[in-house]
């Protein structure tokens, strides 16, 4: 019984924490992971070179992931010291180093990897601006993306303590970055930073944000010459094992029984 107790108040502990982190209406509005816990390799060092920022990027994820959910990894995603040969695997898989690395060969890429490695231990999500390219669009992929729709994609993936790349462009160049965070200026969320990793040195950076006239998402990121809009997000975690699953519900439970009692008249 003392078990059991103890596990009911992690529960309730659990949900008041996720609770309390819900932002109170009209102040800034912060997520943030750990950036600690991510990669940072450089790009430069892979075979894939200039062009090798989308294999680099899902490096510096898969990090976090096995990084963050031990348990969850039982085949390290990305063993210590072949930083460089994970890369240069994947770089075969998104077939990148022709002429980089497309949204759709990014996403096959990178699930024929992880799932080569600990078989179904990760769900993933993706929204895309545009459409598809081809027929094979896995069920988590959403086509035609508003920015609205972005941006509510990486708020939730990051405050669910999962990974999340996105793909940024400009007219004639793309690139991927690694997000550890986003914060909006307010409640409307028009405008905001995102925080990072770059696969272009493998360092943290940051980039202020605002949704233009057009509707797009234009960053402060300077791509080649110019700055860069965002196109897509994509995001991995791990599967939610059951015993994770119990200890919410019963923490749901106990609050809504809690609540019951409160309301009850006397």
């Amino acid at each position: 019984m003392k078990n059991l107790g103890r596990l009911a108040l992690s529960a309730v502990a659990l949900v008041v924490t996720l609770l309390l982190r819900t932002p109170v209406s009209g102040a800034p509005i912060e997520v943030a992971l750990d950036a600690d816990k991510f990669g940072k390799l450089d790009q430069k060092l892979t075979k894939c070179g200039d062009i090798g920022c989308g294999p680099t990027a899902a490096v510096n994820s898969f990090t976090y992931l096995q990084t963050a959910f031990p348990n969850s990894y039982k085949t390290p995603l990305v063993p210590a010291g072949q930083e460089v040969m994970v890369a240069d695997t994947l770089a075969d898989l998104m077939g990148c180093c022709g002429a980089g690395t497309s949204i759709e060969n990014f996403i096959r890429g990178k699930r024929s990897y992880v799932e080569s490695k600990d078989p179904g231990a990760t769900k993933y999500g993706a929204e895309l601006s545009g459409k598809w390219t081809g027929t094979d669009r896995p069920d988590f992929v959403h086509e035609n993306a508003t920015a609205t729709d972005l941006l509510a994609f990486i708020e939730r993936e990051l405050r669910a303590a999962e990974d999340v790349e996105i793909s940024i462009a400009n007219a004639g160049v793309g690139h991927f970055l690694t997000l550890t965070g986003i914060t909006f200026e307010d409640e409307t969320r028009q405008r905001g930073q995102l925080t990072f990793v770059d696969p272009n040195g493998g360092t943290r950076g940051s980039t202020t944000f605002r949704i233009d006239a057009n509707g797009d998402i234009r960053t402060t990121y300077i791509l080649g010459a110019q700055i860069a809009f965002v196109r897509h997000a994509v995001s991995e975690s791990p599967v939610p094992e059951l015993s994770t699953l119990v200890l919410l519900a019963a923490g749901l439970i106990g609050l809504g029984g809690a609540s019951w009692r409160g309301r009850r008249p006397k």
